[in-house]
């Protein structure tokens, strides 16, 4: 049997989001470190497990956001989902652009490299041209 030790989330990232949600002058004590850190991996173990049963009980092999939001809502936590929704938009639409910025990059290093074989073949051309005078 595992420990839910091993699954720990790390101290650094659960410290930003507490920092994040409190006034700039707040202290924290270690014992509050502690009991944070453990109930935020408690909690995301808890809900990834009430989502795997949705993902099953619809008989899905890989659980996706849905089923997520299905969790929040079967363990009534469902006043989170339009935030999350909001966030995951965000993140969908980030992505999207990020992608089709990266495409368009990528396009048009494929359309220099094109233009650099160019001027190379006409350059050659030149070159035999006046071999032969």
């Amino acid at each position: 049997m595992t420990s839910i030790d091993e699954f720990e989330l790390p101290k650094a990232c659960v410290m930003r989001v507490i920092k994040a949600a409190l006034p700039d002058n707040a202290l924290i004590n270690k014992e509050a470190k502690v009991v944070m850190t453990k109930s935020a991996t408690i909690f995301i173990n808890y809900l990834t497990a009430t989502a795997n049963d949705v993902t099953k009980s619809t008989n899905k092999k890989i659980l996706s956001a849905n089923d997520i939001f299905s969790a929040l809502e079967t363990l009534e936590f469902d006043e989170f989902s339009d935030k999350l929704k909001d966030a995951l938009e965000g993140r969908l639409i980030k992505t999207f652009y990020k992608k089709k910025k990266k495409k368009k990059k990528k396009k048009k290093k494929k359309k220099e490299k094109k233009k650099e074989i160019e001027i190379k073949i006409k350059i050659e051309i030149k070159f035999e041209i006046r071999q032969f005078h």
